[in-house]
């Protein structure tokens, strides 16, 4: 696939609600945008790129004490983690909504008191970060379903899954190489701060052809992901991905919840630098019952059900199985017209 330029829209938080229809564009066409007068200081996101460099400074013993147990994928992972994962390693945060568990992930890699004296000025960086983080996807969510004619819906009641991944880079021969496969994300949406002196993320446009995504400085790039196809009236949204100076929202669990409205953009990272390349990301996963279903606004004469009602973890388990993570490909398993099978 040949790569060209794209213009990914900006949204100004300033301009709402004149932005709305740009917004529904964004969504329902591209999958994706940049944000800008979100409200989260500069300096809190260089520090918390600069706290990301300390945790993957931290030995491996260490490290591998981030664990997660109540949800799939929830725990640190090395580098060769996967299959292709050569370059990648991050951190997991599991419910990174709430506070105690931002501490508790922080708590855990207090293991000696030179680890305990940095963790503290960490601790405080994540905490505000994440909390900052948490009312910009709360209030992204609720704007782009908005955008859909879907006014007053909260999203205070669902979960949101923290990475904080870094990609590292330490040959001239790996440039161009594929550090993060393609895949879509799980989440309904993913608030992604990538990091602004490096690059590397890629979307899949209209075309089919594989575009550069640059860092708009002090914007936040969002785009869509799984669980957006299908969702309920259990509409309380509150998981993105984050990365340094622009945050994607990735809306697959969108494309669910709505029905297949909304449009889920497929998207990777290549090797740009001999460095290496922090970014942390939010993802907004579905309701803390686990139920994902279809918005009932969503379904009518013309707009059949395409999907089913389940758990959200079932989904995980069988999207893990597949060899590409590509929302549509998991996604068939769960199709409304396979519920009488």
């Amino acid at each position: 696939m040949a790569k060209e330029e794209i213009v990914v829209p900006v949204i100004d938080l300033a301009n709402f609600p004149a932005e709305l229809e740009k917004l529904a564009a964004a969504s329902t066409e591209v999958g994706c945008f940049q944000v800008i007068n979100h409200g989260i200081p500069v300096a809190l996101l260089s520090d918390m790129k600069e706290t990301a460099r300390t945790l993957f400074d931290f030995p491996e013993e260490v490290k591998q004490r981030n664990v997660n147990l109540n949800v799939i994928d929830g725990r640190y992972r090395p580098r060769n983690f996967e299959p292709n994962g050569k370059y990648h390693e991050s951190f997991s945060i599991y419910d990174a909504a709430l506070p105690s568990d931002v501490l508790s992930f922080c708590s855990a890699l207090d293991v000696t008191p030179q680890q305990r004296e940095i963790n503290e000025a960490n601790s405080k960086v994540i905490t505000d970060y994440f909390g900052k983080l948490h009312g910009l996807i709360l209030e992204m969510a609720s704007k782009v379903v908005e955008s859909l004619g879907l006014v007053g819906r909260s999203f205070e009641e669902w979960s949101c899954q923290a990475r904080v991944m870094s990609y590292k880079v330490t040959s001239q021969e790996d440039i161009g190489c594929i550090a993060a496969p393609l895949h879509t994300d799980s989440s309904f949406l993913t608030v992604l701060q990538a990091d602004e002196c490096v690059g590397g993320l890629q979307i899949i446009d209209a075309n089919g052809n594989f575009v550069d995504v640059d860092p708009l400085p002090g914007a936040i790039f969002v785009n869509i992901g799984d669980m957006g196809k299908v969702i309920h009236q259990f509409l309380h949204i509150s998981n993105l991905s984050i990365s340094l100076n622009y945050v994607c929202i990735n809306l697959y669990m969108v494309k669910v919840w709505s029905n297949g409205r909304l449009h889920t953009v497929k998207h990777r990272v290549v090797c740009k630098k001999v460095t290496t390349r922090f970014s942390i990301g939010l993802f907004l996963l579905a309701p803390r019952d686990g139920y994902i279903g279809t918005e009932p606004a969503f379904i009518d004469a013309e707009h059949p059900k395409l999907y089913q009602n389940f758990i959200y973890n079932e989904y995980r388990k069988q999207r893990n199985k597949c060899e590409y993570k590509i929302g549509d490909l998991a996604l068939r398993g769960f199709k409304a017209d396979q519920e009488a099978i």
